[in-house]
């Protein structure tokens, strides 16, 4: 039986409340910890809407749009004891707006989209044996790009996304969906299943994380189209899915509607929520660049399932984009590509953020106040 625990309120009324509740509990809702964050050697190649996991003691980035407007099969593994990123084979086929986990001894990308079209395909690629070649397993049900992708380290889920059905807007009111499936590594035979939808309305461009036998779903976005104006409406939402009871419980909503973020998970207990798009970009100088691009959020959130809030932690993004994807090893976040404000470069980056967590010390808090 599906249950969604707390009666759905206005976007507004919600954001009121939570952040009536957030400034009055920030002390308490503050990590015992710092993120200083770093930029790392640049990607090689400038890209957004990739895939990214952690495998064998490397970074594994693969797909993503790259410059000029390429759906890329391009792969890439870092490897953080020589500061090098190294290629690897393609994927079978490119893919972008795809997301990625790793598992063992293996790394997944989970749907997408390829040629205009949004693909179901799911591709493997396995630290041993070496050369690391890539796979397949079962496709989604439901082909779509824009999911929000986490695991359990044996069930997979793809929770909700955007689906492009050929003669209808790739992005219209009817294109965002809120469909889950599973698929469990222990039983791929089994393929992907059904399990309960996504509460509230469809949408895409969610930041997932799992912890303590829950999925997380944090924001995320979705269309409105009147007349020959189309709306991007992103949400504040935040909810989480125990498989084992297949029931979904609403969260505190985020302090602000939060598109196209990224999320990983800290001692099992804090859930960090990085980038996306949470209002207009604005204006800042790239030094990469030599010139004054649009970038989104650099706002780093915390939040701690224990107390159910949230905390903006002091240390902000050196890039604050959309899109983007993280990967987390022991106490090292690593943030590869996003979207900017840029033309020139097909909105895509070859940043490459890394972040190192540290313990609070005397005298040094964790987050700012919230606002």
């Amino acid at each position: 039986m599906l249950q969604f625990i707390t009666p759905p309120l206005t976007h507004r009324a919600v954001l009121g409340a939570c952040l009536l509740l957030l400034s009055a509990a920030s002390a308490l809702a503050a990590p015992p910890f710092r993120i200083d964050w770093r930029e790392g050697p640049p990607y090689p190649d400038l890209v957004k809407g990739g895939a990214l996991g952690v495998l064998g003691g490397y970074v594994v980035c693969a797909g993503g749009m790259n410059y000029p407007w390429r759906e890329s099969p391009a792969a890439y593994a870092f490897d953080p004891c020589v500061g090098q990123w190294l290629p690897l084979r393609d994927m079978p086929e490119g893919r972008v707006y795809t997301a990625g986990v790793s598992v063992g001894d293996s790394f997944f990308v989970i749907g997408g989209r390829f040629d205009g079209q949004t693909r179901g395909d799911c591709f493997k690629i396995s630290f041993s044996p070496k050369p690391w070649t890539w796979s397949r397993i079962p496709s989604l049900n439901v082909p779509r790009g824009w999911a929000g992708v986490a695991t359990d380290a044996d069930l997979i889920l793809c929770i909700g996304g955007n689906r492009f059905v050929p003669g209808e807007p790739m992005c219209s009111e009817q294109s965002t969906v809120s469909t889950v499936e599973g698929f469990r590594l222990t039983d791929p035979i089994r393929g992907w299943f059904t399990l309960p939808p996504l509460p509230g309305h469809s949408r895409g461009w969610l930041a997932t994380a799992y912890a303590r036998g829950r999925f997380f779903v944090f924001g995320g976005g979705y269309f409105e189209v009147a007349g020959n104006t189309r709306s991007n409406i992103r949400v504040a939402e935040a909810c989480s899915l125990t498989p084992a009871t297949q029931e979904w419980f609403r969260l505190a909503d985020l302090p602000t509607p939060l598109s196209g973020a990224a999320a990983v998970t800290y001692q099992d207990r804090y859930i960090i929520i990085l980038g996306g798009c949470a209002g207009p970009a604005r204006e800042v100088f790239d030094s990469r660049l030599g010139r004054t691009v649009g970038e989104y959020n650099d706002v780093v959130w915390v939040y701690d399932l224990e107390t159910d809030t949230y905390a903006a932690l002091d240390g902000r993004l050196p890039h604050g984009v959309n899109d983007l994807r993280a990967a987390i090893a022991g106490d090292t976040i690593y943030l590869a590509g996003g979207e900017n404000v840029d033309q020139e470069t097909s909105n895509t980056t070859n940043h490459f953020q890394i972040g190192t967590i540290l313990p609070v010390t005397s005298g040094a808090p964790a987050s700012a106040p919230n606002e």
